[in-house]
């Protein structure tokens, strides 16, 4: 029976989460058959103590399988110390090299993962030529760079991105600008000056886009769609990340989000198994459980995934089909999901099943010639 400490945030202005992901760890282990140890957490939100000693304090108490640390800072911090002996999985993914000679997995909910397969489910769909509507911030930037850079390595043709600041309201304006509209409007201005008279005039959007990307949190979300019917945007396809979602399905709120499209994980659309640990979970948390449910899920994974890991490092022949989706892992210990995706009908997400592979997202993967709810190989 394995020795596993947990290391997470569990003060300061990540605790909620953190003690979201250990009460998962735990209610999994509790429910485990090998559940016999018991697990040990450490606090890493104490700034007193650095990560590295919190690690070597943890392994000197016996751990023989550390999950966390969560900040990438942590993990950072972690991976630069000195040479590390038992292996760790990290509840995050940091963009630099961690290096092959640490023992150390990522393992996290990437927005980046959602973009791109974002991306693919569009292509999937037909669709060719699409405008994006995000968030004037670097989170909205980094989000955008992964579903165009899939995008255009599907073959498809990026026209244009409004930004919008934060607590917008009234998106009507970046709307009209993406649409053209307010192209439209001009030419309209300019021949009533010169014709010295007012014109009967109906705004005409653009014809050469066929789909809408948006980056939203469902308040926003329940406001851009409204405004894109409004502006004559009925025709267009409409594909988002899941944070257009959040977690509990509410039919009445979420109508006007009816159409959208979206990859999200198994565990948060109701498309895995894990009935007793779902009980589990909602008798602990009650409704809190609804809010969290995809760290849930990332905590589910992070305790079952262990056995796996250890096998897949030496051999890494086969996808581990988990609560956050199919997972893969990389020449650089990093862990690919492929989501489930969506569409909002009667308010409601429908599942429309897990994406075919393409090499996109991780160059390793290989599509499979099964369905593509199954298990894959990846080649070394």
């Amino acid at each position: 029976s394995r020795n596993i400490a947990l290391l997470l945030p569990l003060s300061g202005r990540t605790a909620k989460q953190a003690q979201a992901i250990q009460d998962a760890i735990l209610a999994t282990h509790k429910l485990s058959s090998s559940g016999m140890n018991p697990i040990k957490t450490y606090d890493t939100a104490n700034n007193i103590e650095s990560i590295g000693n919190i690690y070597q304090r943890a392994v000197n108490d016996g751990a023989d399988f550390i999950i966390g640390p969560l900040l990438k800072r942590n993990i950072r911090e972690l991976a630069s110390s000195v040479k590390l002996t038992t292996p760790v999985l990290a509840l995050n993914r940091i963009e630099e090299s961690v290096g092959f000679s640490q023992p150390v997995y990522q393992f996290g909910l990437n927005p980046g993962d959602e973009a791109r397969q974002a991306a693919e489910r569009a292509r999937l769909d037909g669709r060719q030529r699409i405008v994006a509507l995000v968030p004037d911030s670097p989170w909205g930037e980094r989000v955008l760079a992964a579903f165009a850079d899939s995008w255009q390595q599907a073959g498809g043709e990026l026209m244009g991105v409004e930004r919008y600041p934060a607590r917008t309201t009234d998106f009507s304006q970046y709307i009209q600008r993406i649409l053209n509209l307010d192209t439209s409007k001009q030419r309209r201005r300019s021949l009533e000056r010169r014709l010295g008279q007012k014109l009967e005039f109906q705004a005409r959007k653009r014809k050469d886009v066929d789909s809408v990307f948006i980056v939203a949190f469902p308040r926003e979300a329940r406001q851009i769609t409204p405004q894109l019917r409004f502006h004559h945007a009925n025709d267009l396809a409409v594909y988002a990340t899941s944070h257009i979602y959040s977690g509990a399905p509410d039919a009445t709120k979420d109508r006007d989000l009816n159409g959208i499209r979206f990859c999200d994980t198994p565990w948060t659309l109701g498309s895995t198994g894990e009935s007793a640990l779902r009980q589990q979970l909602e008798r602990s948390w009650g409704k809190r459980a609804s809010h969290y449910q995809r760290l849930f899920a990332l905590g589910i994974d992070a305790y079952q995934l262990i056995p796996w890991l250890e096998s897949s490092a030496r051999s890494n022949q086969i996808g581990y089909t988990g609560t956050t989706g199919i997972l893969t892992l990389d020449d650089n210990r990093l862990l690919h999901r492929r989501l489930d995706c969506a569409e909002f009908r009667k308010g409601l997400p429908d599942t429309l099943g897990t994406l075919p592979v393409t090499v996109t997202d991780n160059p390793q993967e290989t599509i499979p010639s099964t369905q593509p709810t199954l298990r894959w190989s990846t080649n070394r």
